[in-house]
């Protein structure tokens, strides 16, 4: 059952990226009081009294918002003087994209510019004092990851170019704010075309169900021949550069075969044959893809020996491209779409497993530059329940990262 484990092709579970359409939360919706003290500029002035106002603030849409920043003298910095409350420190704040700070960042009410991202790219905004902070999405969807007294910090994406605001008001007296306009690029990407001597070294340790942990001996994808239509093949190699295996795939990325080396005990599942065939193919990526994209797949998987099937089982998959994040591997950092998928095997080539099937749950870390997955975290579950000899031999958990890389 080890055989797939050096494949990088453990696959992944179907999670949707949870899609916040904020108002504005003012921190545990506490009531506020915001004193006036200046004349109230609102269209509806009846509704408030000239002298001293006081406004309760729990939960309210970010025009009311924009609406009480006027009506207090909010929304230009709150300097003192002019009713401003003197000694005031000016509301500021800072942004950034992916951890790299936004040019001209720290700004204020009066200075804040256009924030610009690519979907699936993570914002962290950081006010200089207690605030609550509210997104207009505008057709864009968050996956908020922090949202305190002083940071926002949310995952954006959208299938088309938007332009969402994220609005910060200080929750004291006097009321300040700043509306930060933030573009929203929708991006897809395609396949990688690989060259020949393309090189990418992987590290990887397992766990099996009994618990016992097993770190591998690095491994070598080298890529052999690229051929006219975009379809390659490529070379599995041990550090000491001897042959496990070779793989064929289609331009989109996705393996058709794998041939074990006479000498590789990564042969079939059922221990017979060194060709395995993927039937149309195994489906793990499809382009162009984009954050919000989800495709599924179907396949055969069959073991040969000449032209004997020894042993056959079918799989699918459903996955899902839920953000363009930032990650670290040995091998340095990347910006990569995540992929969660989920794969079933209803019957699989290895007879011995417990009620014949299992299901892997993974998320993949797709690199669009290199064309390339960097890293990989899964898990996997079996039909049946394992013996103790089972446990022992059956793997549980995977992790595989790039440590190294050649791209020509």
């Amino acid at each position: 059952m080890l055989s797939k484990r050096l494949l990088f092709v453990l696959k992944p579970v179907d999670k949707k990226v949870s899609i916040l359409n904020l108002a504005l939360s003012m921190q545990s919706r506490q009531a506020v009081k915001v004193t006036c003290r200046g004349a109230i500029q609102l269209q509806h002035r009846r509704q408030f009294r000239k002298n001293e106002t006081n406004m309760k603030l729990k939960f309210i849409p970010i025009a009311f918002l924009g609406a009480a920043l006027v009506a207090c003298g909010g929304g230009g910095g709150g300097s003192s003087g002019s009713g401003g409350g003197g000694g005031t420190t000016t509301l500021s704040v800072t942004a950034k994209v992916n951890g790299v700070v936004v040019a001209g960042y720290p700004a204020t009410a009066a200075s804040a510019p256009t924030i610009t991202l690519t979907s699936g790219q993570e914002l962290e905004v950081t006010s200089s004092t207690t605030a609550g902070f509210g997104l207009s999405a505008n057709g864009a969807v968050a996956a908020v990851r922090d949202n305190s007294a002083t940071v926002y910090r949310a995952v954006l994406a959208s299938s088309a170019d938007t332009t969402a605001t994220l609005a910060v008001a200080t929750l004291t007296a006097p009321p300040q704010g700043i509306s930060i306009p933030i573009v929203v690029k929708a991006t897809q990407f395609d396949p990688v075309r690989p060259k020949v001597g393309d090189r990418f070294v992987y590290s990887e340790n397992d766990t099996l169900l009994n618990k016992t942990t097993f770190n591998f001996a690095p491994r070598t994808q080298l890529v052999t021949v690229v051929n006219g239509d975009g379809s390659w093949s490529e070379s599995y190699l041990t550090p000491a550069n001897a042959p496990i295996g070779v793989a064929t795939y289609t331009a989109q990325g996705n393996r058709t075969s794998f041939t074990t080396d006479a000498s590789s005990d990564q042969n079939c599942d059922d221990r017979s044959s060194k060709f395995r065939r993927f039937n149309p193919e195994e489906k793990l990526l499809a382009f162009p893809l984009k954050v919000g994209a989800t495709f599924s797949g179907t396949w055969v998987t069959t073991c040969e020996s000449g032209a004997t099937v020894t042993a056959r089982q079918d799989e699918t998959i459903t996955a899902s491209v839920i953000g363009y994040e930032s990650v670290k591997t040995a091998a340095g950092v990347f910006n990569a779409l995540r992929i969660d998928e989920v794969t079933t095997v209803t019957n699989s080539t290895n007879t011995t497993l417990p009620g014949g099937g299992y299901k892997q749950t993974v998320s993949v870390w797709f690199d669009p530059v290199l064309g390339r997955n960097i890293k990989f975290s899964g898990v996997r579950t079996y039909n049946g329940t394992p013996t103790a000899d089972q446990a022992a031999s059956l793997v549980e958990t995977t992790n595989i990262e790039l440590t190294s890389y050649v791209k020509n």
